[in-house]
């Protein structure tokens, strides 16, 4: 009798633990097909790029200076120049011309042409040499200069600098040869970057 009920006892154990054992299964898998619900990222919100604001563009220039410019015509020594508007050109003799940014007034101190651009034509001897009338004129006057090469009216000219100190020392001077006849650029007590504008314009017209 005894042994019957301790068969039994061991058969309701093992019924037990397998029972426990299917409920703790099932209650796994239906603990791992729960959704969690799921989180959704929000929309991050887009800056579109801001177009840099146009810049004001300045108005172009015209960049043939002759535009803004007279001319001056001699017709003795063949030549055209063209000089700024606003200025004066003084002639009375054709052979000594004054281009310069103030009208001209008779007497007092330094003059009626300072601050002009004169241009002087005198005549040479046939087949003169440009650097030595250029080297005699400057050591007669006692003064050291510079020059480099310019092409004056399609010719082949010298741009002279003076290095010496005092008044009128410093400035430029071109000078030209053509048909025996030398072309004298002087910045006539007063240099201006107007001068080289007007050399450069400078045309033989015969």
């Amino acid at each position: 009798m005894k042994k019957a009920q301790k068969g039994n006892a061991v058969v309701v154990a093992i019924v037990v633990i397998v029972a426990m054992a299917i409920a703790s299964g099932v209650t796994y898998l239906a603990a791992t097909r729960v959704k969690l619900p799921v989180q959704k990222a929000e929309p991050v919100a887009q800056t579109q790029p801001v177009a840099p604001a146009p810049v004001a563009q300045a108005p172009v220039q015209p960049t043939d200076e002759t535009v803004l410019m007279q001319k001056y015509q001699n017709e003795k020594f063949g030549y055209s120049v063209n000089y700024p508007n606003g200025w004066f050109s003084y002639a009375s003799d054709s052979a000594d011309v004054f281009l310069q940014p103030a009208k001209e007034e008779a007497g007092g101190i330094p003059g009626p042409h300072a601050g002009a651009l004169e241009i002087k034509v005198t005549t040479t001897i046939a087949n003169a040499s440009l650097i030595k009338i250029v080297k005699d004129k400057y050591n007669k006057a006692g003064i050291t200069f510079s020059q480099e090469a310019s092409l004056i009216g399609g010719e082949n000219g010298l741009r002279v600098m003076s290095t010496c100190e005092g008044m009128g020392c410093g400035v430029p001077e071109w000078f030209v040869l053509k048909n025996s006849y030398l072309y004298d650029f002087n910045s006539n007590l007063g240099y201006s970057v107007d001068f080289d504008r007007i050399v450069t314009s400078f045309k033989f017209i015969k």
